[in-house]
């Protein structure tokens, strides 16, 4: 969801970069099918580019079978790493931020060092992940971190043979959880049939402007530049 955001805005015509703060994930590099490693000097650490985005992910560093048996200050040196190390365009319009599901050491770290972020939070329609993002919002409440709104995802499927659509999850969760927060819903994305293809790039949903994600994704990047 965070590549596409950034691909969405993208689209629109912003500069946006990426920064993969889930550190235990090494899913970026192969969603933007980006290849090699940064360069690095004194200076500090070059983003990759890739599809009008500038990206820093621990997958450029650590091998995509490779566990990170990392505690905390580790974490929160990388992230810190990511933030004032790597040389970010200094006219990007937004950087989105990947960030673990739930309030850990990251999460937290996040909201207590850039005070001027905003949180979007993302949730499926069923009520365990909901759960996580209801704790997620209320840590932002708690540091006085925005909340933007919500995103559903996987709201429903449409069969590609019939046209009918329906719903994996219970329906309406995001709904629950944008009121529950007093904040909007912003988007609901549907799942695409395809999307478990292991082909590099098959997660950007984007792309696929045809599409009823690709579509939701657009709208939500109206959304989110409404006020810019």
């Amino acid at each position: 969801m965070a590549v596409n955001v950034a691909r969405a805005l993208a689209t629109r015509g912003y500069r946006a970069g990426i920064m993969h703060a889930d550190i235990y994930g090494f899913t970026v590099p192969k969603l933007l099918a980006i290849q090699g490693r940064p360069e690095a000097s004194e200076n500090g650490i070059e983003p990759m580019e890739s599809q009008g985005l500038q990206v820093m992910s621990m997958g450029f560093f650590v091998d995509d079978t490779m566990p990170l048996i990392w505690r905390g200050p580790l974490l929160i040196k990388a992230v810190d790493q990511f933030v004032n190390k790597v040389l970010w365009d200094t006219d990007l319009d937004y950087l989105i931020m990947d960030l673990p599901a739930g309030t850990g050491d990251v999460p937290l770290t996040v909201a207590q060092t850039l005070a001027r972020a905003s949180l979007l939070l993302v949730t499926l329609p069923e009520l365990s992940s909901m759960k996580v993002a209801s704790r997620a919002g209320n840590m932002a409440r708690q540091t006085e971190t925005e909340i933007i709104g919500v995103v559903e995802n996987m709201s429903y499927m449409t069969c590609p043979e019939c046209g009918e659509s329906f719903h994996p999850f219970v329906r309406d969760g995001g709904q629950l959880l944008a009121e529950q927060l007093e904040v909007p819903l912003l988007a609901r994305v549907p799942m695409e049939a395809d999307l478990g293809s292991d082909r590099e790039g098959a997660g950007l949903l984007v792309d696929r402007s045809d599409s009823a994600a690709g579509s939701a994704l657009l709208e939500l990047a109206v959304s989110l530049t409404s006020g810019s």
